[in-house]
């Protein structure tokens, strides 16, 4: 009988632990998904050369981006207010964000339950690399912290 109680125990101690691990990872992947959500609307907002910009920035560098920004701006003058008024709103980018609907308070509602923030932030970058509506995502995590 000890054994049967033994066994049982460890059974629904098994079954606990495995669901707060899924709980766990699906209130990363909810925060995760908020994240990308809320950036690609506000992407979505912008100037569409906004996107090859930052995408441009990711693959080939600033220096380079920048070079063919200013191509485009050249070959296409009659953008170049409608871009600008684009970065400007992005400059104020956690303010911009912040008037999306659902994305007020974003770097709270990231934050919020989590108190081993290094073991946070790995689950929410292998969350942006495996899925592919948080590309955007993904880059500005890694040009915010200068890691690749």
């Amino acid at each position: 009988m000890k054994n049967l109680s033994l066994v049982l125990f460890l059974f629904f101690s098994i079954n606990l632990s495995f669901n707060t691990m899924a709980q766990e990872s699906s209130k990363i992947d909810e925060k995760a998904s908020l994240m990308c959500s809320c950036i690609n609307k506000m992407l979505d907002d912008l100037h569409p050369q906004l996107k090859v910009f930052i995408k441009d920035i990711d693959a080939n560098g600033q220096q380079k981006a920048q070079e063919n920004l200013t191509q485009y701006i050249v070959d296409n003058p009659e953008e170049a207010e409608s871009f600008m008024q684009s970065i400007q709103k992005f400059s104020d980018f956690e303010n911009y964000i912040s008037t999306i609907d659902g994305c007020d308070n974003l770097p709270e509602k990231m934050k919020e339950g989590e108190e081993d923030i290094d073991e946070f932030e790995s689950k929410l970058v292998s969350y942006f690399e495996t899925n592919e509506q948080c590309s955007y995502a993904y880059i500005f995590y890694k040009m915010g912290t200068g890691k690749k």
